[in-house]
């Protein structure tokens, strides 16, 4: 059996199109995986380096983030070198320590494939997969774009997000990613062709719940002040008491999360419900009536999102109620899904 590596600068855990990657290819690879954190109990795996195992998961690797602001002050002082050698300061920029040590302890264990998720793992999974190993990247977002809303990361990350695209893209052997949007983008400026795989959750077997009374709504996901979610608090000023809303929120920024507490306090429609397990969370929501994600496009990103929590609505057999962002408006329109408003105002 070929053996493939599963490399991801994110929580394994809790990481949906991650999780999906392992549970579509397990029954055919002997996979391998590497990332952050511990891997939790809610996933048909849970081993550390060294354990055994029933199936063929063989170990979990912790390896560290790369320090950048280390980088970037080391180098902030040799401006004159980035614009001179702009590849030999991007590539000493990219290869910390900790990622050299890495690749070179993994870079013997002959895998055939490496998927690589997003671009910060690609030029590392092309070193340990060598000559003999073929490698994938699945890009989630379009990188050189993904926080374009904060202007400190435009002058400090795009560049190498940029120059990380234009050299290691077209070095892959195949290239995988969300939507239609992201994918004609990543086309047009590094040539490249990527597949869409979307990030449709698995089927459940779930039929509408029953309801009485009133409108349930639901939104879940993460807490940051750049999903604006207090739009979606906002909103309910303008609907009547037969409406709820219930917010599932993990608090990734506490103090945005403590603010929509606040705001949220005034009116007891508003509601804060105990997060679950990925894999839980279409069955967790099937009790509400209407999925709500209001989304300002305030990046390129967020403007062409398509994410998990629209296919959760979905397998929860959810109504649907989103803004005009192209991907999710689309399918809402094409399968008769729900709502769209007419823009991005909480009215």
């Amino acid at each position: 059996m070929k053996k493939l590596l599963l490399i991801s600068y994110s929580k394994l855990d809790s990481d949906p199109r991650v999780i999906r990657h392992y549970e579509a290819l397990r029954n055919d690879f002997e996979v391998h995986t590497a990332g952050l954190g511990p891997l939790a109990s809610d996933l048909p795996f849970e081993l550390m380096e060294g354990e055994k195992a029933d199936f063929r998961y063989k170990f979990h690797l912790r390896f560290p983030m790369v320090i950048r602001k280390f980088f970037s002050v080391l180098f902030r002082a040799f401006e004159r070198l980035k614009k001179l050698f702009p590849a030999s300061y991007y590539e000493a920029l990219y290869w910390s320590p900790a990622r050299l040590r890495f690749a070179e302890k993994m870079r013997h264990a002959g895998f055939d494939l490496v998927l690589a998720n997003d671009i910060d793992t690609l030029p590392l999974a092309l070193k340990i997969a060598g000559q003999n190993g073929k490698v994938i990247i699945d890009s989630h977002e379009y990188h050189p774009l993904e926080f374009e809303d904060n202007p400190g990361w435009m002058k400090e990350s795009k560049p190498l997000a940029d120059y990380l695209c234009r050299k290691y893209l077209p070095e892959a052997d195949a290239m995988f990613t969300v939507c239609d949007g992201i994918c004609e983008k990543f086309k047009i400026e590094f040539g490249v062709n990527p597949i869409v795989i979307s990030n449709a959750t698995s089927y459940n077997e779930l039929l509408p719940s029953e309801n009485s009374s009133g409108v349930r709504l639901v939104h879940h996901g993460i807490a940051i002040r750049a999903r604006q979610i207090e739009l979606m608090v906002d909103m309910m000023k303008f609907l009547d008491q037969r409406f709820t809303l219930n917010l599932l929120l993990m608090p990734v920024d506490k103090i945005y999360f403590k603010e929509l507490e606040q705001l949220a306090s005034v009116d007891s429609r508003i509601r804060f419900e105990n997060v679950v397990p990925t894999h839980q969370i279409p069955r967790a929501i099937n009790k509400y009536d209407v999925g709500l994600f209001l989304l300002p496009p305030v990046n390129f990103n967020y403007k062409h999102a398509l994410p998990n929590k629209f296919f959760e609505f979905i397998q929860a057999r959810l109504a649907i109620a989103v803004g005009p962002s192209p991907e999710m408006a689309n399918l809402v329109q094409k399968h008769g899904l729900g709502i769209i408003s007419e823009n991005f105002s909480a009215k």
